[in-house]
């Protein structure tokens, strides 16, 4: 099975990468290597004939189109999420271009995807992976960008009948 994980070498999407590639699946791994990023617990994974890592930015919308056209995902683990903490200078404009806008575009993209290739029927699930323990409490601004995109996720779920969890 295809699988593409945005955001797969931060915390959460780097266990998502290993798990799938231990599993024999087909993984692709789409990170901006930002701050918060750490290929150091998935770098064992670069030979495996599995795995690729692909650079690039979630609200890059051209690249993340190209990107969905060649690997063809039949599920999708939405991982990259920024917060303040990595990005202390600018952050708010960070923080709401990959948690607000970034998931918008994906969604966007996944939905005109799966309908133009006739994988309605298939199984398919996105997962919006933001771990919130690691959220900063002290800045509620990265809290509610957070939740923004869980709530698109889950409005977009509904709205199209995309399987969510």
């Amino acid at each position: 099975m295809q699988k593409l994980v945005t955001g797969g070498a931060g915390f959460i999407g780097s266990v998502v990468v290993r798990r799938a590639v231990n599993e024999g699946h087909t993984v692709t791994n789409y990170d901006a290597l930002t701050a918060a990023a750490s290929l150091g617990d998935i770098w064992d994974l670069e030979e495996a004939d599995n795995y690729q890592l692909v650079l690039g930015d979630i609200s890059d919308r051209n690249k993340l189109k190209k990107l969905i056209q060649v690997v063809q995902p039949q599920l999708v683990f939405h991982c990259a999420v920024e917060t303040l903490r990595a990005w202390p200078l600018g952050g708010e404009e960070r923080c709401l271009q990959t948690n607000v806008t970034g998931t918008a575009i994906l969604l966007e993209l996944l939905q005109e995807f799966w309908t133009a290739n006739n994988m309605a029927d298939e199984a398919r699930l996105v997962q919006l992976c933001a771990a919130r323990a690691d959220l900063p409490q002290d800045l509620p601004f990265v809290q509610d960008t957070v939740l923004i995109a869980e709530d698109m996720v889950a409005n977009w779920g509904q709205d199209t009948g995309i399987s969510v969890t």
